[in-house]
Parts: structure tokens; sequence; C-alpha cells
């Protein structure tokens, strides 16, 4: 499935529209964007996925059966409902101790941008969150923000007065 078989503004239950699969792993991918990922994936029971320190932030909630994860050697089962987050650089197995669905959101906060000069074209990586100096001023902090396909540099507030000032906004590039 792509992005164009989910309707804007139209609700739909995920759980209904994925199927299982004897002895695999399936997965239905419903938005895919350079800032991460939503996937609904469906797990037939002994099916396992495992994630080697994971480069990105991962959450996931269980939306039909139950399932059992090992994180850094610790074990965790979970129910309907559920919902965990995997930090990055973690490593993590998934199983299916019978069939299960879940909500499997990948956050890749690491983006590629350009450079804060507005006329360079080097490419550099910023995370959403870090603090960065412009060439111009470069005693004034920064901070990287993103939405979607955007990327912010908002002055560093000084007070929870003051109002957060864009300083640069550019499409994100690959």
């Amino acid at each position: 499935m792509n992005d164009s078989q989910f309707k804007k503004l139209i609700s739909f239950d995920i759980a209904e529209k994925l199927t299982y699969t004897s002895n695999a792993i399936s997965k239905i991918t419903v938005l895919k964007k350079k800032t991460g990922e939503i996937k609904a994936m469906s797990f037939d029971i002994g099916m396992e996925l495992a994630g080697e320190k994971s480069a990105s932030s991962i959450f996931f909630q269980i939306i039909e059966g139950n399932a059992k994860i090992i994180i850094d050697d610790e074990v965790t089962f979970l129910k309907l409902g559920d919902t965990m987050v995997i930090p990055k650089h973690t490593d993590y197995l998934i199983i299916a101790t019978q069939r299960f669905k879940m909500l499997f959101i990948d956050l890749n906060l690491e983006l590629n941008t350009l450079h804060l000069n507005k006329k360079s074209t080097e490419n550099k990586r910023y995370k959403a969150g870090q603090t960065v100096y412009s060439k111009v001023n470069p005693t004034k902090p920064l901070i990287v923000r993103a939405f979607l396909n955007k990327i912010y540099y908002c002055f560093v507030k000084d007070s929870p007065e003051d109002k957060e000032e864009v300083y640069f906004e550019r499409e994100l590039t690959t």
C-alpha cells in the first residue's frame, strides 16, 4: 500500500485494513516523510523484528493482540493499547507470542539541511533542538526547529516573555 490509499481527512480503522500473512510480518506504510515514517504492521505467531542500535527513536502502539519486547536484555509484555518508545541507538527485539498488530512510528529527527548562510549550498546535518550559531551574528544562538518538510532556525528566547523569531526557513533537501 502507498500513501494514496489513505484519503486525507477520512477516518479509517488501520487494524481492519491490515491483514495477517502466514509465517510473515506484513506492513502498510501510512505516511513516509524525510523526518520519519508511520507504518502499521501485523506479525504472525513466532515472527520477530530485531533492531540493532536503531538509528532513530521509535514509538509503537499495540492495536490488536499481545507482544513480547526485549530492550537491552529487559523483557516486557505488551497488550492491546500499550505503547512504548525505544530511544535511538538501542538494541531491541519484538516477538509475536501470538498474532498481533502494531502502529510503528520511526522518528528520524536528524535532518539533512542547508548551511545557515542563506547563499551557501553546502549540506550540513542538524538535529531538531540543536543550538547553532549564524555567521551574521555569532553571539546570538539559534535553535533548530523542524515541522514536516520545512526546517526553521529560531532565535533562542532569553526569557519566557520573548517572542520566538524565525531567522531562516527552508524546505528540507536530500
